[in-house]
């Protein structure tokens, strides 16, 4: 199984199962998990899944603690400032790409057209 594979499997059911509300998940999930996926070092993996996630990777980094005057890492940051609903939909985000990779993996999906990329 490869690194990517595992990482974002794992990342998943934290998501799903874990513990706690689902800012905590994401939390758990990205620094136990998501954020250790390197899908760049890949062999033959579709561009479609790196940017997909880069895209999730980006978004849970656009904060950062300064206006506080505290140092911290951007993931907490982001999450402090997040809206329950926005968090919910970013848990979203990296449960579709998990399944969207397994299908692929299995030969039942087709990488969407640039148009219809994973945003």
């Amino acid at each position: 199984m490869s690194n990517f594979r595992y990482r974002l499997r794992e990342s998943a059911k934290i998501l799903a199962i874990g513990e706690n509300d689902v800012k905590n998940r994401i939390l758990l999930a990205c620094t136990q998990h998501f954020f250790l996926a390197t899908p760049f070092l890949e062999d033959n993996l579709p561009k479609y899944f790196v940017d997909a996630w880069e895209t999730i990777f980006n978004n849970l980094g656009k904060k950062d603690w300064k206006e506080y005057g505290i140092e911290g890492n951007k993931l907490q940051a982001t999450l402090y400032r997040m809206h329950k609903k926005t968090a919910s939909r970013i848990a979203e985000q990296i449960w579709k790409l998990f399944v969207e990779y397994e299908e692929f993996l299995k030969g039942n999906f087709t990488i969407p057209d640039e148009e219809r990329a994973f945003k």
